[in-house]
């Protein structure tokens, strides 16, 4: 299947509206007590809600001014020196396509709602934009050193996507893949 390569908004369609309302709404629901305040204030700052998908000309409004950030759409995982450089540029690689209905709860490559709502809200926070542009850095610097991007690659897994942290003596969820997914928020404080 071929993915977009730019954000047409009107282009979205009565399942995808339901489909980021669901997957919104769900989330919100299990995520309080777990997830990290961090998240929490830069979700209200980037201004998600269930019934809009996010416009990323929106979105780069407010991050751009805020961090410096913005976003770039990919059709789908871009390759590691690719997606370094545009991190390196203050450049988040996002897919503007979502799951269908089918799919809610399984999906084999990330797609919008894991990419925006998972990843996206923390752009407007200046510490976690700091490393993730330092981690980005450091890769290019050793993009052809397979051992070096292999351990940034652990780094990027377990900070970026799957990271927890302590806040106020609570393991909290800090990482997007932890934070999109509906059974990975529900499992990993158990």
């Amino acid at each position: 299947m071929k993915r977009p390569t730019e954000q047409i908004y009107s282009n979205y369609t009565t399942e995808d509206f339901a489909v980021w309302k669901t997957l919104y709404n769900r989330q919100m629901e299990i995520l309080q007590p777990s997830v990290s305040s961090s998240y929490l204030d830069a979700l209200d700052k980037v201004n998600f809600r269930a019934n809009h998908i996010p416009d990323f000309r929106e979105v780069d409004g407010i991050l751009n001014p805020a961090t410096g950030w913005g976003m770039q759409v990919v059709p789908n995982i871009c390759p590691q020196k690719e997606f370094f450089q545009f991190l390196s540029a203050k450049k988040f690689t996002a897919t503007c396509w979502l799951r269908t209905m089918a799919q809610l709860d399984y999906l084999e490559e990330p797609d919008m709602f894991h990419d925006v709502f998972g990843h996206v809200p923390l752009l407007s926070n200046a510490a976690y934009c700091e490393f993730f542009r330092g981690l980005s850095n450091i890769a290019l610097e050793f993009i052809d050193n397979p051992t070096a991007i292999d351990l940034l690659s652990c780094v990027y897994w377990f900070t970026i996507e799957f990271g927890m942290l302590r806040e106020r003596g609570e393991v909290k969820i800090y990482g997007a893949g932890i934070i999109s997914s509906h059974s990975e928020t529900l499992n990993c404080l158990d």
